[in-house]
This record gives structure tokens, C-alpha cells and sequence, in this order.
């Protein structure tokens, strides 16, 4: 017979690491952001408005981006409640099948 192992305690701790992570990051991209806008106000006209269009372009790029990785985090925890949950039901079933003979 063949066991299935799954390591829902690891992907927990992966989880919990990459929600950390992220936070510091948009923690980190804010503070950047507002100097950058600072940096902005101090450039020569000409090169303001091509600055700010490489902006506008990458900044929702490098949220978005992080955005997702706070979504697969959150979704690799509910994965590993969800096969916890599956394994402890199965365990149980088998328990109670090999009392009841």
C-alpha cells in the first residue's frame, strides 16, 4: 500500500513566510515611492513627464505582482487547512471501519 504524504506544516510556514515577506515589501515600496515622487519633483521639466510615464507603466506592474504573491500565500494556507482537514476525516473513517470489524 502506498502513503500519501502531504507536508501541510510546511506549506503553512511557506505561507506565513511569503504573507511576511510581501508585507515588507509593500511596506518597502511605499517608502521607495514617495522618495521617488520627491526624486521626480526635482528633475529638469524635460524629463519629468518621460519619468513619470515609466512610472505609470511599471509601478501597477511591480503591485500587481505582489498582490499575487500575497494571493498564492493565502491560497497555499487554505490548501493545507483544506488537506489537513481531508486527511483527519480520512483517518477517522478508517478508524471507525476498523473498530466497527
Amino acid at each position: 500500500m502506498t502513503t500519501l504524504v502531504v507536508p501541510c506544516d510546511l506549506m503553512r510556514e511557506i505561507a506565513r513566510v511569503m504573507g511576511t515577506d510581501t508585507e515588507s515589501l509593500l511596506l518597502e515600496h511605499q517608502e521607495r515611492w514617495h522618495q521617488i515622487q520627491t526624486l521626480s519633483a526635482s528633475l529638469p521639466t524635460s524629463v519629468q513627464s518621460v519619468f513619470n510615464d515609466f512610472l505609470a507603466v511599471n509601478t501597477p506592474r511591480l503591485t500587481d505582482a505582489l498582490t499575487v504573491r500575497q494571493h498564492i500565500g493565502h491560497a497555499l494556507s487554505q490548501s493545507a487547512d483544506l488537506t489537513q482537514g481531508v486527511d483527519d476525516g480520512l483517518a477517522q473513517g478508517f478508524d471507525e471501519l476498523a473498530q466497527g470489524l
